[in-house]
């Protein structure tokens, strides 16, 4: 019964704390295109791309101005 009660509050929370700025966002890494300067990264739903020194996705979207 407490389960029923807690995936909905879950899913609200979540709604609530989730990152908007990369919600939509999809990195993919690029490891073809690495280089000493960091790893490459493309957003597959906005076609953005950024580098990252320590090889992690972003953690805000970098959709070029349409």
């Amino acid at each position: 019964m407490l389960f029923v009660i807690l995936i909905p509050i879950v899913f609200v929370l979540l709604a609530i704390y989730a990152k908007r700025e990369t919600r939509d966002c999809r990195w993919r890494a690029d490891r073809t295109r690495d280089t000493d300067e960091g790893a490459l990264y493309h957003c597959i739903y906005c076609g953005a791309e950024t580098r990252t020194a320590d090889g992690k996705p972003p953690q805000v979207c970098n959709q070029p101005e349409a």
